[in-house]
């Protein structure tokens, strides 16, 4: 008899944990709850499928595939109370545009800009197309471009395109591995796209200066827009012409060699509003922390990776040129003046991060 209430008792106790599992199961379920355990898989699947960073402080995989920057995941946008996240997929190009070149979701395109005609009734009704060189523009809305176009607006409608990345604005993470894989190829096929349409309309500016610095430094030149890409001291360096309204200026990006600083550090000019997960960091240094505003995830060894020589070094370029830092690059836009001495320039700023490890 004790054997036999023994039984009943754990067999009763089995059946508890049973519902009290189906119910947990069910809320889960019926509230959404499976969703960022999924996406957090298929982010981590494809982190390590593509050599990508696994930022697990905020649900995003970023890192660089090739020339390619790549961000997929959640960002911070405004400030105070007005403050929210969004999720984010972009790719950059391997080379800027050059071309001031914007397309938008219908009805969020800039009116400053010229607007471009699309060839696609369909996809007309989708974007709109902007450039600060039309006819350059025209010529680049062909066949593969407006194929790519209209294959990832059909499934991702909030689409933006600028000279420098092909950006998405998402509803949610998407929570399946396949799918996740689905949008970087699409949004890498769109990039792809446009760069083979692009070197099809040769250089923006005369090739004289440009073969100069490329002699100079030992660099290769790639006429077609013109580029120079190459190493300089075991760092990769490119440098690319740029449009900016009616000006030509000049876009320099040193990618630093050896291991990335993993901070998710973001520095820019004070002007421009910051939008990147992270905090403020202050970096005791009143000039800079006036000219500059930076984010990351640990203060401590933010400020050692910007240090005294970095500041002054970002400092001094500042005052020619916009600047951006990020754990693995520093970009520098400057009016081409002395193009060898500017590479030079932004190489020594690259260098001195992280003091010059």
């Amino acid at each position: 008899m004790p054997e036999a209430l023994t039984d009943l008792s754990l067999g009763a106790g089995l059946v508890c944990v049973a519902l009290a599992l189906l119910i947990v199961f069910a809320v889960v379920g019926t509230r959404g709850g499976w969703h960022p355990i999924l996406a957090a898989r298929a982010y981590r699947i494809l982190a390590a499928e593509r050599g990508l960073h696994l930022d697990t402080r905020g649900l995003a995989v970023h890192g660089h595939i090739g020339d390619r920057a790549v961000w997929i995941g959640e960002v911070a946008v405004g400030h105070g109370p007005e403050r929210r996240r969004q999720i984010l997929a972009t790719v950059g190009f391997r080379r800027p545009l050059g071309l001031g070149f914007r397309i938008r979701r219908k009805g969020r395109g800039s009116r400053k800009r010229t607007q471009i005609p699309i060839p696609h009734k369909r996809l007309a009704r989708r974007i709109e197309v902007a450039c600060d060189d039309p006819e350059r523009a025209t010529q680049l809305l062909g066949g593969p471009v407006l194929d790519a176009l209209l294959a990832i607006s059909s499934r991702w409608p909030d689409l933006q395109v600028d000279d420098t990345r092909v950006r998405l604005r998402l509803r949610r993470a998407e929570a399946g591995p396949d799918r996740l894989r689905d949008l970087l190829a699409s949004l890498e096929g769109l990039a792809s796209a446009i760069e083979s349409a692009r070197l099809g309309l040769g250089p923006m500016v005369p090739l004289d200066t440009w073969r100069a610095a490329a002699e100079r430094l030992g660099l290769t030149l790639e006429e077609g827009l013109p580029a120079l890409s190459g190493q300089l001291n075991g760092h990769s360096v490119v440098a690319c012409a740029m449009r900016d309204g009616v000006r030509i200026v000049v876009d320099v990006r040193v990618r630093r060699a050896g291991p990335r600083l993993g901070l998710s550090l973001s520095l820019q000019p004070m002007d421009v509003p910051p939008s990147l997960l992270g905090q403020d960091i202050p970096m005791g240094d009143a000039a800079f922390d006036q000219a500059f505003v930076v984010k990351g995830w640990d203060p401590g060894r933010v400020r050692d990776a910007v240090g005294p020589e970095a500041r002054s070094r970002l400092i001094a370029l500042s005052q020619r040129a916009t600047l951006r830092v990020d754990d693995d690059v520093v970009t520098a836009q400057f009016p081409c003046l002395d193009l060898a001495d500017d590479l030079l320039e932004v190489l020594g700023c690259a260098v001195a991060l992280d003091g010059g490890r």
